[in-house]
């Protein structure tokens, strides 16, 4: 069934069987095999989000890292069970009015539907969604699901199926039942990260890494987009008419120098909001910029880095800061804050407005974080188990995702390299070695052998290339030891963003090998050489950065795909924009630059 009318498919949309339980996928099977018992894989559970079931009574918590789902009291903090449910968890949606969770998978490529009892977790059917689902949301007549595929950049959409969801025992009918329902999918023009609806079922979603809004309307065939000069949306709730978003504002036209940070000028931290209905207008000439209303988070000498989770209550704000380990709470009449403190690196919170509670995940310390909201007190801190000696990786990450590393506190690594990615912005910073030229934030993904770094290819170790971001950029005043290794150690281990064609799966197996022909007829192999795509030299590439420098290192084109700016100035948008001035006197035919292009989007 079409939930959304017309809707435009794409390849991906898949017939499921009514009455399938848990079964196993032939491709892409998770490490947890289906059918055999829940075995905890590792202790750095990594929780990423959270909601509350059964009136409050109690908490389900998606773990990351070990693919299992945590089942607390919500008022004593005791955990009643946890269970391995999947492979590498994203986000977790309750369905309303009922003890009943989806989960996405990740990993696996799956949206899981799951009972929850007291004590227990019982799986009664997953569906596969397009590839590198981020998050789920549930409308609020329990009747829809939508799922935001980042890598794919997609949306999956479908009906909740309630045969199975709406009894603790999926019936024998069920079970046996042939009957088919439709999983549409609708391609994005950007990485989604968070999706939510709206009362009267309208979807919004918001993109990954940049700044754009998308909304689908009820029996639309088109999703509109509307682009923010922001980045970093991390998360959505909506409240009366109103769509709020946790975000961060990076300003190209400021220098990453202490006054400039202490001050706020080169990064902002906000909760902003916009009415639902001036998203539903098309973007166009008489509306050149939406009516933002937003709210700042920190000040000069107490930054707020990394915002993330959003919760809207009818007297205050209730936003987690990621990079600080603090939960911030808004008065939304005198804009006042109170930062209250968490776990390691919250992530996300849900709130019971009726009880004057809220619940925070931590990410980095695998616990929970409640908040007494009436007396403004953080109550206790929850782990969720006990977690074995970290290693240089998971230090890195730490570190990566660590504000207070940054001077008071203004921001982190991720902060420009969204979830190690890039924000899509060009930042002002010393890395060149001069002020004045500001330069498009690099993806860090696949870093690994990729040197030399920096766009003039001036570092020739990524420690330091490190070192001199923390000193020169973040104005870090004091470092653990052998924090920019442990950096390293974490980038090192972060793999390159599968390319667009393959996370859809509809790569054309032909273009890809004509193409490469036309990658080393027209010379792109001398720049861009090797399993990376690049090489150690710096090249004149006749395109001038407002210094007048125009001598490169030029940047891996693993995964070149899914980077929304190109050019050390981002100033083209597209790889067919890119081919019209880069490189420099390229003479191709119509066939000989769609193969290319082709075969650019298959790297």
């Amino acid at each position: 069934m079409n939930c959304f009318g017309p809707t435009r498919r794409s390849a991906l949309t898949v017939l499921i069987v009514a009455g399938w339980t848990v079964t196993a996928f032939a491709q892409n099977e998770p490490s947890t095999s289906r059918g055999q018992p829940p075995v905890l894989k590792t202790d750095f559970r990594g929780p990423c989000s959270v909601v509350l079931l059964s009136e409050g009574k109690l908490l389900a918590v998606a773990n990351r890292r070990s693919g299992s789902v945590t089942i607390l009291d919500a008022v004593s903090g005791a955990i009643q069970c946890e269970t391995v449910i999947g492979d590498k968890l994203s986000d977790i949606h309750a369905v309303p009015d009922t003890t009943k969770i989806v989960v996405t998978d990740f990993a696996a490529h799956e949206l899981i539907f799951a009972s929850v009892g007291e004590s227990s977790i019982r799986v009664v059917r997953r569906l596969p969604v397009a590839r590198y689902p981020v998050s789920v949301a549930v409308s609020p007549d329990g009747e829809t699901f939508a799922v935001a595929s980042l890598w794919s950049r997609r949306l999956s959409l479908g009906q909740i199926p309630k045969a199975n969801i709406n009894s603790t025992e999926a019936s024998s009918a069920a079970q046996n039942s042939t009957a088919s329902f439709d999983v549409e999918t609708i391609d994005l023009p950007f990485a989604p990260r968070c999706v939510v609806f709206a009362k009267d079922g309208t979807l919004v979603i918001s993109e990954a890494f940049g700044g754009r809004l998308g909304i689908l309307t009820p029996g639309s065939v088109e999703v509109l987009v509307h682009e923010l000069p922001v980045h970093n949306i991390r998360d959505l709730a909506v409240r009366d008419d109103r769509i709020w978003f946790s975000h961060q504002l990076l300003r190209e036209t400021a220098r990453t120098e202490a006054e400039h940070i202490h001050w706020g000028v080169l990064l902002e931290n906000f909760v902003s909001s916009l009415k639902l209905g001036s998203l539903k207008l098309p973007p166009g000439a008489e509306q050149r910029s939406l009516p933002l209303e937003q709210v700042r988070i920190g000040d000069a000498g107490d930054g707020a880095g990394d915002p993330s989770g959003v919760a809207v209550l009818s007297d205050r704000l209730v936003v987690t800061l990621a990079g600080t380990g603090q939960l911030a709470l808004i008065d939304r009449v005198g804009i006042r804050e109170l930062r209250l403190p968490t776990g390691v690196r919250p992530v996300h919170v849900v709130c019971d407005e009726l009880q004057q509670r809220a619940f925070v995940v931590n990410a980095g310390d695998g616990s929970v974080t409640f908040i007494d909201l009436k007396r403004g007190e953080a109550d206790r801190t929850v782990s969720l188990g006990p977690s074995p000696e970290a290693g240089p990786v998971e230090r890195g990450e730490a570190a990566f995702f660590n504000a207070r590393l940054s001077l008071e506190n203004w921001m982190s690594c991720h902060s420009c390299h969204t979830d190690g990615h890039t924000s899509n912005r060009l930042v002002d910073t010393l890395g060149d070695g001069h002020y004045g030229n500001a330069k498009r934030v690099p993806t860090l993904l696949g870093t690994a052998g990729t040197g030399p770094w920096g766009w003039t290819g001036s570092q020739t170790t990524l420690v330091g290339q490190l070192e001199n971001s923390l000193a020169t950029t973040m104005h870090a005043s004091s470092l653990p030891d052998g924090v920019a290794a442990d950096l390293a150690a974490y980038l090192n281990s972060l793999k390159p963003a599968p390319s667009l064609a393959a996370a859809r799966l509809n790569r054309d197996e032909n273009l890809p090998a004509e193409g490469k022909a036309v990658f080393q007829s027209a010379g792109c192999v001398e720049c861009h050489a090797g399993p990376h795509f690049t090489s150690a030299g710096v090249f004149d590439v006749r395109l001038e950065d407002q210094l007048g420098q125009r001598r490169f290192n030029p940047p891996s084109l693993r995964g070149v795909s899914q980077r929304d700016r190109l050019l050390h100035d981002g100033r083209v948008r597209s790889l067919d924009e890119l081919l019209d001035i880069h490189p420099p006197d390229l003479t191709l035919s119509g066939d000989e630059r769609r193969r290319l292009i082709a075969y650019l989007r298959g790297l």
